[in-house]
């Protein structure tokens, strides 16, 4: 593996990568939601779904950069929208549901491949993760040598940086509805969830796409 990515490259862009899956956003907003509410393995079925999502970008950036870069920014702008149409859904869902408190055990969990599948959508309805794909991961392929056998390196790695961000939100999601004492306050931390879904749906309907896009 070291022989396709230099390790130096390959660990510059793994804090890169590390580092923006650890930035709060709709995804860990999610991601501490379901693990709160759900436990420690419904949240670890989120990590799974977005690291589905970061695949399929890096496939697509592997196999199709080419035609990415010719039509992809029409998609990109709707696939924005539909991303803040899921997210405000998401969130009106999460503020009406019951509050799951450390005395109360939650009987409406939905299946795990539900979550994952439910995961996938947020990712791969977030255009700014497709953007960051096609900007970082481009930045740390040697042009001197063949391009597909490092993408995918890069690919496997970016998802592994992700599945671990997410596990430890995951993890504190969990720690989180444990801690909190009764279901009247798991409702304010569910509502607390929403508006954090919210200002990401916002700030998603507000980005600029790039134009070269």
């Amino acid at each position: 593996m070291f022989e396709i990515v230099s390790p130096t490259v390959l660990f510059g862009f793994s804090v890169i990568w590390l580092a923006a899956a650890m930035t709060p956003g709709a995804n860990v907003a999610f991601t501490v939601s379901v693990s709160s509410r759900y436990g420690f393995r419904a949240g670890l079925m989120c990590a799974a779904g977005f690291v589905t999502g970061v695949f399929i970008y890096a496939l697509i950036v592997v196999f199709g950069l080419s035609l990415v870069a010719q039509w992809f920014g029409p998609v990109l702008a709707v696939m924005r929208w539909v991303g803040v149409v899921y997210l405000i859904w998401l969130a009106y869902k999460i503020w009406n549901a019951p509050g799951a408190g450390a005395t109360s055990r939650a009987v409406d969990a939905p299946g795990h491949w539900q979550i994952l599948v439910q995961a996938a959508l947020v990712s791969l309805t977030n255009p700014k993760a497709m953007i960051f794909v096609l900007v970082v991961v481009p930045q740390a392929v040697d042009v001197t040598r063949p391009a597909t056998p490092q993408l995918l390196v890069l690919a496997v790695f970016a998802s592994l940086m992700s599945l671990t961000a997410h596990s430890i939100y995951s993890a504190l999601g969990y720690m989180l509805g444990r801690a909190v004492p009764s279901q009247k306050a798991g409702v304010w931390v569910n509502r607390l969830i929403a508006s954090i879904l919210i200002f990401g749906a916002i700030g998603l309907s507000v980005a600029t796409l790039p134009e070269n896009l």
